[in-house]
């Protein structure tokens, strides 16, 4: 199901942003982690990519982000020192 919401992502803990598959998402947030799986919940920091304040992406494919992983459909968010809100739509 699409979603248009913002989330309050508690600090140092990925959160996954959606259940079900992902294809491509746009959000903004404070300074952010961004961890693209194939499902599970990361184990490490190996790809993060990370975003300043007020930064983020406009309907980026996962695809696009993500490309040494093999089926990436989820998308997990943290924060390293502060918890905070993400504003995200996905569909």
């Amino acid at each position: 199901m699409a979603c248009h919401t913002t989330r309050i992502i508690p600090e140092d803990a990925w959160i996954k942003i959606k259940e079900a598959d992902v294809t491509a998402f746009t959000f903004q947030s404070l300074p952010t982690k961004v961890q693209h799986t194939a499902g599970p919940a990361p184990t490490s920091e190996d790809g993060v990519v990370g975003y300043d304040n007020a930064a983020g992406g406009i309907a980026i494919p996962l695809a696009q982000l993500a490309p040494g992983i093999e089926d990436a459909n989820r998308i997990w968010v943290s924060f390293d020192d502060f918890g905070g809100p993400v504003a995200v739509t996905h569909a």
